[in-house]
């Protein structure tokens, strides 16, 4: 190899393999996965069932009373921003109405 002023790219290599569409493998291979997803569906209900029901319960119990209680802090700071605001407002306005 001697020197070179440009480089030369060596030319890319693609590993393409050809696939032929074939309509009964295709058929029995959507047959086999229906049949492991509806057997794989059935098979873990026992498994699921009492933890769902244990998560359930454990967030229907956080969940509601701490989010009403929480909304309902919400509403009332709110509220006593927007009527303190309100009152400092005509309170402004009406020193200014005086003085003209």
């Amino acid at each position: 190899m001697g020197f070179k002023f440009f480089h030369t790219p060596s030319p890319r290599r693609f590993n393409y393999t050809p696939r032929v569409y074939d309509p009964l493998k295709e058929r029995q291979q959507l047959q086999e996965k229906d049949n492991d997803a509806e057997r794989d569906e059935y098979a873990g209900y026992r498994e699921r069932i009492p933890g769902s029901m244990k998560r359930g319960i454990i967030n229907n119990e956080r969940g509601t009373g701490y989010n009403n209680i929480t909304r309902m802090v919400i509403i009332v700071v709110i509220f006593v921003l927007l009527f303190t605001i309100l009152y400092l407002i005509v309170k402004y306005f009406d020193l200014l109405w005086r003085l003209m």
